[in-house]
């Protein structure tokens, strides 16, 4: 009988266990409950026992899909060729590399759980484990070009009376580095604009956190008229309803870019505001914080990061402003020469 473990001190005592159900007789029936026990059973109680402990809110439907393509086999009876069809299954349905990811760890979580929780002896061990996840695309490193933001702002300005806090979130989502989630459910009560702090109660990862505000932040924050009887900032309910008005946003900037292009008789850029996210606002505000240097601590605080690798994929510093810093050090080394 073969596992395999990240850290040796669980192989040991997955071994230790396992001699003593040899000592005990109790091997050859634990060995049987692989043959006989659905998977559709233990991913049901681990849906029951486990999801409601974790902190996103996407395991439930990652089991789901689990559910679906192994319900009805006998966990023991599921090879990692079968996990691999599966993510091609995935791939092909139209599912992005990082999806795919997801179910196939998920699913890999409920195989442990047998292991650990119902003591179901896998012959094979975790196949889940030993298929290939497939390759992640690069990480986003879209920042705003010159005038972007600019056009941005006027394009969300121009329907101000219709679209009631469009300028200042965008502002919001550069300053604070606030997931779009995040604001859309920021509420007043958790704002003190005198210690310019907000205060987020639900995050993506589930934990609270306070971020700090800037001027630029706080003044946003002032200039959106508070609606009677709601405790929230933004009247936007859901993200696709904001999605809606992002995008109009952007179709106003880009005529108006193209129009002030036309009056100066001067090129258009093609890629102006193409395929830019309102997520990819974070992007940029996170990178500012370390250009306006900002420490790596001091920047997790604000984004909620718990790794610096996390944090990373939200990082793309410009290069110029980097030449700039290192020009600034040589000179300061030569005089002090």
């Amino acid at each position: 009988m073969t596992r395999t473990f990240d850290l040796k001190k669980d192989a040991e005592v997955w071994a230790r266990e396992v001699e003593r159900d040899i000592q005990r007789g109790n091997l050859a029936n634990l060995a049987k409950n692989a043959t006989t026990t659905l998977f559709g059973v233990v991913a049901d109680r681990y849906e029951n026992e486990v999801v409601p402990k974790l902190k996103g809110k996407s395991a439930k439907t990652y089991v789901a899909a689990a559910k679906q393509k192994f319900g009805r086999h006998f966990i023991g009876s599921i090879h990692s060729a079968d996990i691999s069809e599966w993510r091609d299954e995935l791939l092909a349905s139209g599912l992005s590399a990082q999806s795919v990811v997801h179910r196939m760890n998920t699913l890999s979580s409920i195989f442990a759980y047998a292991e650990s929780e119902m003591k179901i002896v896998l012959p094979l061990g975790n196949q889940a484990r030993l298929s290939i996840r497939p390759s992640l695309p690069p990480a986003r490193k879209r920042r705003l070009r010159a005038q972007e933001l600019d056009y941005l702002l006027l394009g969300a300005a121009r329907a101000q009376k219709r679209v009631v806090g469009l300028v200042e979130i965008i502002a919001l989502g550069i300053e604070t580095t606030m997931r779009l989630g995040e604001l859309l459910t920021l509420q007043w009560s958790d704002i003190d604009l005198d210690r310019s702090i907000a205060h987020l109660r639900k995050t993506k990862n589930g934990d609270e956190r306070t971020v700090a505000l800037s001027p630029t932040a706080v003044a946003a924050l002032r200039a959106i008229p508070r609606r009677e009887g709601h405790d929230r900032v933004f009247a936007w309910s859901r993200a696709d309803s904001f999605e809606k008005a992002w995008s109009r946003c952007k179709e106003r900037a880009v005529a108006a870019y193209a129009a002030d292009c036309c009056d100066e008789r001067r090129d258009a850029d093609p890629n102006f505001l193409d395929d830019l996210h309102f997520h990819d606002l974070r992007h940029e505000g996170t990178s500012r914080l370390f250009e306006a240097g900002l420490g790596i601590m001091d920047v997790a605080s604000m984004t909620g990061h718990k790794s610096l690798t996390q944090l990373l994929k939200y990082t793309h510093i410009a290069a110029e402003g980097l030449a700039r810093r290192l020009a600034q050090t040589s000179n300061k080394v030569s005089s002090e020469a």
